[in-house]
């Protein structure tokens, strides 16, 4: 059932459901997501080319993927609420014309450290809008039946912007002939075709806004769930999925409210965002300073280190999909996230020791529990409000599966994330100027994926012990 303009979904008695499932909406929700994906990760394929042009400070060249996190951090919930009030239409713009903006300030005075801050900041305002307005059209686009396939799709948005970024790195190689024409470095060549592709997709918001009517009224009423679950939670890798799934099954708001102030406080959703903290920080050090390292550590020459990089990207996306799979078909989520997180430190532990074969297999290792991690860590908040209902009504089996976290404890979550992004590409940096060698850097990183582990367990314990 579609709402006719001006019929508010709460007069109507009916939550917003559609006969059909507008695919072209799903589609173009999901084209926006990737997209600020692709232009987050754009940059580290090029990074080493950065280096070398411009001999950028690397605390510096770290800040240039941490801003989008400082952005996030500082603009996701204004920029929600501000959605919530004016729909999502003017937000498309203000998402073109921000990225725009930063590419071409990036193309033009890039030899300038602090100029290509400010465009990747530019480029992290679109990355806050478009991380709420991207899911918040595709699930309003869904009809519910549809709607865990398309969760399922929105899942994927990082690691899809990741291996677009990748390839087009790949397809951009330095030897081009028109790249050399032109006097254009590979990295201009990129920002170029993301500026062509930014464009492009302003048509397709054009379209979307004028034939599909996204500021209208009847669009507003159908995603009002939808934004108000999303605003103070969205931007994350997988967190469109999450979001989504709670914005549709969150339980009344007396139910929410009781859940969330819990006479047990609020250690378990700390301890959940600290979690996903410290493997954030360890993950976007990773994906940021990989084809560096490729590069530096083992000979590789850049198009090597891209293919090298795109490799657990690759592995993530398909096992972040099977363990949401497994999950739902009765997957331990305990022991499949601290597995995971210990065999992820065991990957920066053995660093020094990797040769040829023993690091593809690692790079492999390191994708799987990539996938695995984050797509617990997102399903934390549920297990968490669940476990909360059962105490406060009893171990009855039939709530178990009814109860749903609202958005309050995914914001409590996402902040935990949203500070591992901006610190992880930071500290390792760091690390190196401590330290002096990656080898001993990665060992650092290692401790830090374990400390990840420790507050699982303690997080398991928690849980356990206020059961009894």
């Amino acid at each position: 059932m579609s709402l006719r303009p001006g019929e508010d979904s709460a007069a109507t008695g009916h939550r917003w459901t559609e006969e059909r499932t507008d695919w072209l909406g799903v589609c173009f929700g999901l084209a926006l997501s990737c997209f600020v994906a692709f232009q987050q990760f754009k940059l580290p394929p090029v990074l080493p080319e950065l280096l070398q042009q411009f001999h950028y400070p690397r605390a510096l060249a770290a800040s240039f993927m941490s801003v989008y996190a400082l952005v996030g951090l500082l603009g996701s919930v204004p920029l929600g609420r501000w959605l919530k009030r004016r729909s999502y239409g003017p937000g498309l713009w203000l998402g073109i014309c921000s990225t725009a903006l930063g590419l071409i300030v990036a193309l033009a005075f890039a030899r300038f450290g602090t100029a290509l801050l400010l465009a990747r900041a530019l480029e992290g305002l679109t990355y806050a809008i478009f991380a709420i307005a991207g899911p918040v059209i595709a699930t309003s686009s869904a009809r519910f039946r549809d709607l865990p396939l398309v969760t399922g799709l929105l899942a994927g948005w990082i690691p899809i912007g990741q291996i677009g970024a990748g390839l087009l790195t790949l397809a951009v190689p330095q030897a081009h002939p028109l790249s050399q024409m032109l006097g254009l470095a590979d990295w201009q060549v990129t920002w170029l075709v993301a500026l062509v592709l930014t464009l492009l997709l302003g048509w397709f918001c054009w379209r979307f806004s004028h034939h599909q009517d996204v500021s209208s009224v009847n669009s507003r009423a159908k995603a009002r769930e939808t934004v108000t679950a999303n605003t103070e939670s969205a931007k994350s890798d997988g967190t469109s999925a999450s979001l989504a799934s709670a914005a549709v099954s969150r339980p009344a708001p007396q139910l929410t409210a009781a859940l969330t102030k819990s006479q047990d406080g609020r250690w378990p959703d700390l301890l959940a965002a600290g979690i996903f903290l410290l493997w954030s920080a360890q993950y976007f050090a990773f994906m940021t300073w990989l084809t560096q390292y490729l590069i530096e550590q083992h000979n590789l020459q850049p198009q090597q280190a891209v293919l090298v990089y795109l490799l657990p990207v690759v592995v993530l996306l398909g096992f972040n999909l099977l363990t949401g799979w497994a999950l739902g078909r009765g997957l331990a989520l305990w022991p499949a996230l601290i597995v995971s997180l210990v065999l992820q430190g065991l990957v920066w532990a053995a660093t020094p020791f990797l040769g040829d074969v023993t690091g593809v297999i690692a790079l492999l290792v390191y994708g799987v529990c990539s996938g695995i991690i984050p797509t617990c860590l997102f399903h934390l908040p549920h297990h968490i409000a669940a476990h909360r209902h059962r105490r406060r009504n009893g171990h009855d089996a039939t709530t178990k599966a009814a109860v749903k976290a609202g958005p309050e404890g995914f914001a409590t979550l996402m902040t935990g994330r949203n500070i591992g992004v901006f610190s992880g590409p930071l500290l390792l940096p760091q690390l190196l100027s401590w330290f002096g060698q990656w080898d001993l850097a990665a060992q650092a990183m290692a401790v830090i994926t374990w400390l990840g582990a420790g507050l699982a367990l303690a997080l398991t314990v928690t849980l356990t012990r206020q059961s009894r």
